[in-house]
């Protein structure tokens, strides 16, 4: 199993947009889609530790990229090739946990839960 990074900062600048506000939930349209905006992020995050995305390249040559991500609310594909796989792989072990009473802070903060 890979060692857990704790205290690990996002890299600042690779990707931001801003959010204001709050969004209930039940409400299906700001949710959703604060869910699935967050959830993107999050994905490409992870492919940027793993080494799978330069926001600089994409800029120069969109045909650079060796991952793909799309979702909807929490749920994420990503699709990239076979020999980079275990990277994003561990990548994802380092920088979540699936203990919710886990004390720290781990990478983004985020539990996934099979």
């Amino acid at each position: 199993m890979a060692k857990k990074r704790q205290n690990k900062n996002p890299v600042a600048g690779v990707v931001a947009f801003y959010v204001r506000g709050t969004t209930y939930s039940g409400n299906p349209v700001r949710t959703t889609l604060g869910n699935t905006l967050r959830s993107i992020m999050y994905m490409y995050f992870y492919a940027y530790e793993a080494g799978l995305f330069d926001p600089e390249e994409w800029k120069s040559k969109p045909e650079a990229r060796h991952i793909w991500c799309i979702a909807s609310g929490d749920d994420v594909v990503a699709w990239l090739k076979t020999h980079q796989l275990w990277r994003l792989r561990d990548s994802l072990r380092e920088l979540t946990t699936d203990d919710k009473d886990l004390m720290g802070i781990i990478g983004l903060g985020q539990i996934i839960v099979d």
